[in-house]
This record gives structure tokens, C-alpha cells and sequence, in this order.
């Protein structure tokens, strides 16, 4: 091949791109290990309404951050609660599904421990200037 300064561009920009592109990855890798969040204390008082909904076995709607802050909804039985070995609480609905518990933003029409951190999820964008300073 003939060393033109086309193929010397061309592999210079195919350098830039591909460690462009690398750094990306990582970035994108890293942003999504810190989105995973840590378990925080729930208030004690908000075990009431679902261990009420346990023992009556009643079919409850809940809305949740999933992974990072994905907002997912699920309909089902309240089964049990339960704690792992790091001292994290779920609640598992029918179908196996289990729900973090501190990161409930409605259970059954009841604003969950996550409901604050949704309120200010939801009006993230009313924070900014949007270019009026």
C-alpha cells in the first residue's frame, strides 16, 4: 500500500474513532456500577400497610425504581417479606418477582420510602435555567 497522506489521515482518524469509541464503553460501564445504589433503612412504620396486604393476600400495585433509576410497575399478591444476608428488605410479589423495598415509590396507592427521591426524579427538570439566566 502506498503511504499517501490519505491512509496517514484515515488511520488517524480510525485510531481516534476506535479509542474514542473504547473510552465510551468505559464510561458507560462505570456510570452504570455507580447507578447500582446501596440498601437505606426503611422507616419501621412502612412494614404496616404490607404486611397488612400479606396477611390478606390482597392483589397491590406497585411502582418501583428498577436498575438505576428505571421506573418499572408490577401488579400481583404480596407474598412475604424478605431480608437477605446484607440486611436488604424485598417484598416478593406472586410470579416470584421481588421488589427492593427502599425503592418502592407507591405501594397500593401509598407513597413508599423512594416516593421523595421519585418527587425530585420527576421534577429534575424544572431545577434548570434551560438557558435563561
Amino acid at each position: 500500500m502506498i503511504d499517501s497522506p490519505f491512509n496517514h489521515t484515515f488511520n488517524n482518524l480510525k485510531q481516534f474513532f476506535s479509542s474514542a469509541v473504547r473510552d465510551f464503553s468505559l464510561v458507560l460501564f462505570f456510570k452504570f456500577q455507580k447507578m447500582k445504589t446501596i440498601f437505606l433503612p426503611v422507616d419501621p412504620d412502612y412494614y404496616e400497610p404490607v404486611e397488612q396486604a400479606i396477611s390478606l393476600g390482597e392483589m397491590v400495585t406497585v411502582h418501583y425504581f428498577g436498575e438505576g433509576n428505571s421506573l418499572k410497575n408490577v401488579h400481583g399478591i404480596a407474598e412475604k417479606i424478605i431480608t437477605t444476608s446484607k440486611g436488604e428488605d424485598f417484598i416478593r410479589l406472586s410470579g416470584d418477582e421481588e421488589i427492593r423495598l427502599d425503592r418502592v415509590i407507591v405501594f397500593d396507592g401509598k407513597p413508599g420510602p423512594a416516593f421523595d427521591e421519585y418527587d425530585s426524579y420527576a421534577l429534575a427538570c424544572l431545577d434548570c435555567t434551560g438557558g435563561m439566566d
